[in-house]
């Protein structure tokens, strides 16, 4: 075989080196999207439920036009409480959604804040944090 074909040959592979350069440079960029593609799953999450908790103080707040009171849960947004007063439901699909984390939003009435307080806690379901970990309050 002379050199020239020997050369040829060796130009028809790729060593392991390379391979193992290109592999490595395939894991570093899955690497950096997977984590900036978790970062935006978060947020959007968060998001989400921020729209939600907005949507449960419009509905408390349709709910009072119509029966005077404010209600004593969120499931009579829903549900009737037995009054002919009630034009529900207030909420579409007509079911109280779980946060977006798989939790009960909260709702107190009487509130603290208002008349009625509808709030989240956020990923971590506890007071206060950070990020996607900070609570979602209806009256801020």
């Amino acid at each position: 075989m002379s050199k020239r074909q020997n050369l040829r040959c060796r130009r028809r592979y790729f060593s392991l080196i390379e391979i193992m350069v290109v592999v490595v440079i395939i894991g570093l960029l899955s690497g950096i999207v997977g984590l900036n593609v978790t970062r935006q799953i978060g947020k959007a999450r968060w998001n989400t439920a921020k729209a939600e908790v907005a949507t449960l103080n419009d509905g408390a707040d349709a709910f009072y036009f119509d029966m005077g009171i404010f209600p004593r849960s969120l499931d009579e947004l829903v549900r009737s409480p037995g009054s002919d007063k009630w034009d529900g439901p207030y909420l579409k699909p007509p079911k109280v959604p779980k946060d977006p984390w798989g939790q009960d939003y909260h709702y107190d009435y009487p509130g603290q804040h208002g008349e009625f307080d509808v709030y989240c806690y956020g990923r971590d379901n506890s007071t206060g944090g950070k990020g996607v970990d900070k609570d979602i309050l209806s009256w801020e």
